[in-house]
């Protein structure tokens, strides 16, 4: 925010393939039998990797941009930083996901430990 006094940071976490040339689309992803299966041994499909790398560098990115906007630089340099920092943008608040099919409800957050994902029992479920 300029004139705001907040320092702009940097994001080294950059999304990789950004034109996504030679990768698969999103509905040909969906239905690959090597991203259902894994990848079978042979040549290596660059189409398939290409979409497969795209997808974690850009939740990766999108990660360190929630850090950066706080005023922190990000960097792949130094792990156990990113950890402090990717915690204390969470602020030890817990996120709850609901499952696919609606049937189960996950928390997932972050403790001194590291990071948790468990599934919320429906005694839990009805103390909410």
């Amino acid at each position: 925010m300029k004139g705001s006094g907040y320092k702009v940071a940097t994001n080294e976490f950059l999304v990789f393939d950004e034109s996504q040339t030679n990768t698969l689309t999103q509905e040909e992803y969906a239905s690959d039998s090597q991203r259902i299966g894994g990848v079978s041994s042979g040549m290596a499909r660059s189409d398939l990797h290409n979409k497969v790398l795209h997808q974690v560098s850009m939740m990766a990115a999108a990660l360190a941009q929630v850090i950066a906007d706080t005023g922190r630089d990000v960097s792949d340099q130094d792990l156990v930083l990113l950890i402090e920092q990717l915690k204390s943008v969470l602020g030890g608040e817990e996120v709850y996901i609901i499952s696919d099919d609606g049937t189960r409800k996950y928390r997932l957050g972050i403790d001194d430990i590291g990071v948790y994902y468990e599934e919320v029992t429906e005694a839990e479920e009805a103390e909410m």
